[in-house]
């Protein structure tokens, strides 16, 4: 089982959940740093770990996607609050704030 911990450090208000992506993100959210541990294991199929990941808003929102694909998360947090994960398809995950 794949899982991380994300953590943003950003604020972001007001708006709906959107139909998951087809292809691309829409670019409102962008990454700007990454801090990576994993546990990995050679004769294991599977690695775990924990991701923290800073993020820039061009506007302000409650909900955005990631892309994802074939990661499961234990927990995701927005400044030390629960965040909730949205399963979208194969390749995105929402994160809703609200």
């Amino acid at each position: 089982m794949k899982s991380f911990l994300i953590f943003v450090p950003l604020t972001l208000l007001g708006a709906n959940i959107p139909q998951a992506p087809a292809v691309r993100l829409d670019g409102n959210i962008q990454p700007a740093r990454y801090s990576v541990d994993l546990t990995i294991a050679p004769n294991h199929d599977t690695f775990s770990g924990t991701a923290e990941v800073s993020i820039k808003a061009a506007q302000p929102t409650e909900f955005f996607w990631i892309n994802a694909a074939g990661l499961d998360f234990k927990t995701v947090t927005l400044n030390g609050a629960a965040v909730k994960v949205i399963q979208g398809n194969a390749n995105f995950t929402g994160l809703s704030l609200a």
